[in-house]
């Protein structure tokens, strides 16, 4: 298996070309980039680059699911139709007070937003979504409980080379009196010998 910037080329799984085409079908409903769905997917799956996504939906998931592109694209141009009309930032109605022409892009804005998101959270979407913050919620208590682990197992590394160190140094004074104790010795036995 090789590594292109860090990330693996291997055959692309159902569920990541799901994922795949999930994320580009709601980039297209809210009139977003394909380059940006891409790199959405490649943060999502982990293991896949920007330009893998790419090739992965021009290549194959494109062709499968031409009919729910058509209707993603539909659906952000009925969007896009919803929005109220401006010139040079003013309304059409022909109401010329700025903060009222805020006030109404703002109201537009929110309703075409609430439309959008209520496109996204379907049921199922919901649903969907639902059990993904569960996987994200039990996967970031496993790493949280993997970091406690590791900050555990540092600390004990940590007590375990202060522990060596003082064996060491231990060792070093029992290898210097060991030394002078045979110094001494050889000291004792002249001394006894000459009497």
């Amino acid at each position: 298996m090789s590594s292109v910037s860090g990330k693996q080329r291997n055959d692309w799984s159902e569920q990541e070309d799901t994922t795949l085409a999930e994320i580009v079908l709601n980039h297209l409903r809210i009139g977003s980039t394909q380059l940006k769905a891409f790199e959405e997917a490649s943060q999502r799956l982990i293991t896949r680059s920007v330009a893998a996504c790419g090739f992965r939906w021009n290549s194959t998931i494109r062709k499968k699911i031409k009919d729910q592109i058509e209707n993603a694209r539909k659906l952000n141009k009925a969007n896009v139709n919803d929005k109220p009309v401006t010139l040079n930032g003013l309304s059409t109605s022909g109401d010329t007070d700025t903060k009222s022409v805020n006030k109404t892009e703002k109201r537009a804005d929110k309703v075409t937003n609430l439309d959008i998101m209520e496109q996204l959270l379907a049921p199922d979407r919901v649903k969907e979504l639902a059990e993904y913050m569960q996987a994200l919620s039990a996967n970031i208590s496993l790493f949280q409980r993997m970091r406690g682990s590791l900050e555990e197992k540092d600390r004990e590394i940590n007590n375990l080379k202060e522990t060596i160190e003082g064996m060491q140094i231990k060792s070093q004074r029992l290898e210097y009196l060991e030394e002078k104790w045979r110094e001494f010795s050889t000291f004792a036995e002249r001394v006894r010998l000459n009497g």
